[in-house]
């Protein structure tokens, strides 16, 4: 995915590298942000490689998710889980 989105942005001939760039940079972040999400399809080497690549570390990552789970009224919760349920039978 990191490779694919580098050469779409390669290829894209842009007026304004600096937005560009900051695009390029945004794609990788949610990447990054998606692979730390799927935490468990990855190795714990290949997840500490990609740490030094995130904006701040692996364990504030997860002691934040942790936080807002827990800051989240359960009711809501159960709303998110019905509607994301919902979206993968389709």
């Amino acid at each position: 995915m990191l490779h694919f989105v580098n050469h779409i942005t390669n290829d894209y001939q842009s007026e304004n590298d600096i937005f560009k760039n900051f695009i390029l940079s945004n794609c990788y972040q949610l990447i990054y942000s998606s692979i730390i999400g799927s935490k468990e399809f990855f190795s714990k080497v290949y997840l500490d490689k990609l740490e030094k690549y995130l904006p701040v570390s692996y364990p504030f990552l997860e002691n934040l998710k942790k936080n807002m789970i827990e800051n989240k009224d359960m009711k809501i919760q159960d709303k998110y889980i019905k509607i994301l349920d919902d979206i993968l039978s389709l």
